[in-house]
């Protein structure tokens, strides 16, 4: 015959399910901890090599437009500014025909 619980078992089925639940909450944060370290982690690789990559970009950039498109007396910042087209217009040259 089917044996009908008491008090007793209803009380440790409770107990059970608040300690599962309370297991349940621990694991849960514990796998948080974990995500938020290794994100933390990852982020600060993603940083570090996209640093790394920009710095070395700007520097063979400069490189070359100081080996190939500056012209006398002018910087490097200068040269990029005009081949950008950022320049201020000169002032236009007039062809003398008469």
């Amino acid at each position: 015959m089917t044996q009908i619980p008491n008090s007793t078992d209803y009380e440790l089925m409770k107990a059970a399910g608040e300690l599962g639940e309370k297991a349940a909450d621990a694991v849960e944060s514990g796998a948080v901890k974990t995500y938020k370290a290794i994100e933390t982690g990852v982020v600060k690789g993603y940083k570090a090599i996209e640093a790394t990559v920009v710095g070395t970009y700007t520097k063979i950039e400069d490189s070359f437009v100081d080996a190939f498109l500056k012209q006398d007396g002018e910087t490097t910042a200068e040269a990029k500014a005009r081949v950008r087209g950022e320049a201020k217009p000169q002032e236009a040259q007039t062809d003398e025909r008469d």
